[in-house]
């Protein structure tokens, strides 16, 4: 799993502790926590509080805070590891082929080539990485670049309610790995493309057995989804930078 820790911040996981998710929505923060049982994941209570200001005038930030809080009267971080994401539009994904090697040497490797992947300056971002493929010879890794601020950003507003964040991903691949795992989607050796919807956002993946080919994130602009000037702009963007075979597709929309 893609997660990008926070910088100086890695806490030891304990196995007996079970996890709870925190998701930033459009509108509200929403919680949902699990066990893990004979290595099956079951919810065992989901919630969700209101993150925008019910006033103009409001203070948007202490909105924010009141919704962490009302959280955090739900979940016991001495009892679950916190997770959370940050929107995939505000990270890099791509893939690379490394010399097949241990996971320390992978990274020691990336660090060589990570100044070559973001625009950014490197104190800007975080990334991390995930093999997603292997052979005698190499590896394939799937390397998620994030601007550091968007991950402290939410951080920050977790840690201020109590609640430790110990890791954040990425929404869409987080998503993805879900469905792949429920069988959801398909994971056959042909290209696949699925599709993540959010109210400014189509999040792209690009996928073959069950593991990503290419991410990307675009950004539509504003008004819905489904006006025909953002759909077209949709069809254009993807048929003039992903790739040219056709794909099966498959979308998740936003709940109504």
């Amino acid at each position: 799993m893609i997660s990008l820790f926070k910088p100086q911040r890695i806490t030891q996981m304990r196995t007996h502790r079970n996890w709870a998710a925190i998701f930033f929505g459009e509108s509200s923060l929403e919680l949902a926590t699990a066990k893990t049982v004979a290595g099956q994941v079951n919810v065992e209570h989901q919630a969700a509080a209101n993150s925008t200001p019910t006033d103009e005038n409001a203070d948007p930030q202490a909105a924010l805070n009141s919704a962490v809080q009302s959280l955090r009267r739900q979940v016991d971080p001495r009892e679950h590891h916190i997770v959370t994401a940050v929107g995939c539009e505000d990270v890099l994904c791509q893939s690379l082929r490394l010399p097949t090697t241990q996971d320390d040497e992978l990274k020691q490797m990336l660090e060589l080539q990570i100044d070559n992947l973001t625009p950014l300056p490197l104190d800007e971002v975080v990334y991390s990485f995930e093999p997603i493929e292997r052979t005698e010879t190499d590896t394939k890794v799937l390397v998620a670049v994030a601007r550091k601020a968007a991950v402290n950003e939410r951080v920050a507003a977790l840690e201020a309610g109590g609640l430790e964040a110990e890791v954040v991903s990425v929404d869409a691949l987080a998503v993805f790995r879900t469905l792949v795992r429920r069988s959801v989607l398909p994971r056959d050796a042909r290209l696949n493309i699925f599709v993540l919807f959010s109210a400014t956002a189509a999040n792209v993946i690009v996928y073959s057995q069950g593991n990503p080919a290419t991410v990307r994130s675009i950004v539509v602009g504003e008004g819905a989804i489904n006006s025909a000037e953002n759909q077209a702009a949709l069809r254009e963007e993807l048929s003039r930078t992903l790739v040219p075979p056709k794909p099966r597709c498959r979308d998740v929309r936003p709940a109504a």
